[in-house]
């Protein structure tokens, strides 16, 4: 035998996941064990992301290195890289406090590095949430993380319209309506966990996929040119009654009344109702930290912020504070963003891994343009770098 079960780490839908030790190279490991009643065709897609993964740097493009893959009593393991703990065991360990924005940033940034990578990939992870996002080692590298599960993710040329992705209360509005699906998804999916660590709370309703959709059309963000709204409750009633004239009665006014105020909930002022407001600067920061989650939050995923664009939002570059330096705000805000990879850099060194993959493996990325592209348009059009 090649590993040793040291102790079990967790148990989910797919199985289990060990600590085990590498008897060849004495390396701790996780090793993933899928139950035996899982289908081939699951198994084999999981291990295709994950090699797909190799083209680029997991340490560099914080993704969970994929070690190796093995059968084991009717059993399939694949064996990673070990890590500390997830996001949602941090946030059990601190009771729920909500992280504050300086450490909500370099998590951000670590992940938008992760699926700017996958995007290159023509891949989409799909079940983004804070079981799926790990520490790396919090003691010596505070917020340090890397991105995991791929047992869901599939090439983004295989979605289909009408796919049922995410968990609820972190599912895009265009998955809910049988619309195209893209990428923007993932990117859905992180605003919807930077609200999570911030709240400490879910941002939309996982009770049912019905009170998920009224909680995201309830949302008051820029959804100006939608092919698609949420029925006011006189027009659902209408709707369901076809043969009805049409004239408002005193119940259709109340209804609409209601309905009108039910949208009304201001992601902005839930967000200033957190902040402590001891410092300027903290709420110059939020307004950031607003206006860049609205972005993700955008109810068209076409409109959505790619990770390319949302790299160069002020939130994550602090632009915004470069005139206040010298201030123990900034300057814990830049020590926080240590665990993260210079923008430059990692552009430069993604770009070579990515045109090494495509020369080497001949294959093609799901879009008509590269995502190379994409970088000199938004840095042309005046985007900032970090």
């Amino acid at each position: 035998f090649k590993y040793v079960i040291q102790a079990f780490l967790g148990e989910g839908s797919f199985g289990k996941v060990a600590k085990c030790l590498n008897l060849r190279n004495n390396e701790t490991v996780a090793i993933k064990i899928h139950k035996s009643h899982l289908s081939n065709d699951d198994i084999e897609q999981e291990v295709a992301m994950l090699q797909a993964l190799r083209a680029v740097d997991p340490d560099k493009n914080n993704l969970v290195r994929f070690i190796d893959s093995f059968d084991c009593q009717n059993c399939y393991c694949l064996a990673f890289e070990m890590l500390d703990k997830s996001l949602w065991d941090l946030m059990m360990d601190r009771r729920l406090t909500p992280l504050t924005l300086n450490e909500i940033r370099p998590i951000t940034q670590q992940l938008l590095v992760a699926f700017h990578a996958l995007k290159g990939l023509g891949i989409i992870h799909t079940d983004l949430k804070a079981d799926n996002i790990m520490l790396v080692n919090h003691q010596d590298q505070p917020f340090k993380v890397k991105l995991i599960d791929f047992g869901l993710a599939l090439p983004a040329s295989k979605a289909r319209i009408g796919m049922t992705m995410q968990i609820r209360s972190f599912r895009a509005p265009e998955v809910f309506l049988g619309l195209p699906i893209s990428e923007a998804i993932d990117m859905w999916g992180l605003g919807c966990v930077m609200a999570f660590l911030y709240f400490s709370n879910y941002l939309f309703s996982h009770s049912s996929s019905y009170k998920t959709m009224k909680d995201i059309c309830q949302m008051k963000v820029d959804s100006n040119n939608l092919e698609w709204r949420l029925m006011t409750a006189v027009e659902n009633e209408h709707a369901k009654n076809p043969g009805d004239t049409g004239d408002d009665s005193e119940d259709d006014c109340y209804r609409r009344s209601v309905a009108e105020r039910y949208r009304d909930f201001n992601l902005g002022g839930a967000v200033k109702a957190y902040m402590t407001m001891e410092d300027a600067l903290e709420y110059e920061d939020g307004m950031e930290f607003l206006d860049f989650l609205k972005r993700l939050l955008h109810l068209d995923g076409e409109r959505r912020l790619t990770p390319i664009q949302a790299l160069q939002h002020n939130f994550i570059t602090l632009a915004h504070l470069k005139d206040h330096s010298s201030t123990s705000y900034t300057e814990q805000a830049h020590e926080f963003m240590s665990v993260c990879t210079s923008f430059d850099y990692y552009y430069s060194v993604l770009e070579d891994q990515l045109r090494t993959h495509l020369k080497d493996s001949k294959a093609r990325l799901t879009e008509t343009q590269s995502v190379f592209t994409d970088v000199s348009s938004c840095v042309s059009s005046g985007g900032g770098s970090m």
